[in-house]
């Protein structure tokens, strides 16, 4: 199994209620679209919850964007970067800037689909990350 990317729990209802499996994405990018996560979950009113490590290459400000349709939060090391939980749509993003050392940072995402299109993106850039880089290989691995 390849060290890469985030496991990625999906739970029935919007508020990780009810565990209904996992999957691994390889970087924080998903467009659902109007389909399922899983094949045995509903298309509507499901989350999830990526849990990874961040690999911070320098010393540096970072600044995160994410973008959802649903509602998201996003966590490195513990601390609540994005609270869009109520996202009014794809169009608006949001960003945060964080001080990160050099190393490994815990990374947690929540996601909630809210019906219709479901879809999340977090890029981020600082460092020598070039700007609007998916937060993906070689940079978040499993726990």
């Amino acid at each position: 199994m390849a060290p890469w990317g985030s496991r990625v729990a999906y739970y029935s209802g919007q508020d990780l209620q009810s565990f209904r499996g996992w999957s691994t994405a390889f970087s924080v990018n998903r467009d659902y679209g109007m389909g399922r996560p899983l094949p045995w979950m509903r298309r509507d009113a499901w989350s999830a919850l990526w849990q990874g490590q961040l690999c911070v290459p320098e010393e540096a400000d970072y600044v995160f964007y994410a973008q959802c349709a649903g509602g998201m939060r996003l966590w490195i090391d513990g601390v609540l970067l994005v609270d869009n939980w109520t996202s009014p749509g794809w169009s608006r993003g949001v960003h945060a800037t964080q001080h990160l050392s050099k190393g490994i940072h815990p990374f947690r995402m929540e996601y909630r689909d809210r019906g219709g299109q479901a879809a999340v993106r977090v890029r981020w850039t600082g460092g020598p990350i070039p700007p609007n880089t998916e937060i993906g290989f070689p940079h978040l691995r499993k726990y």
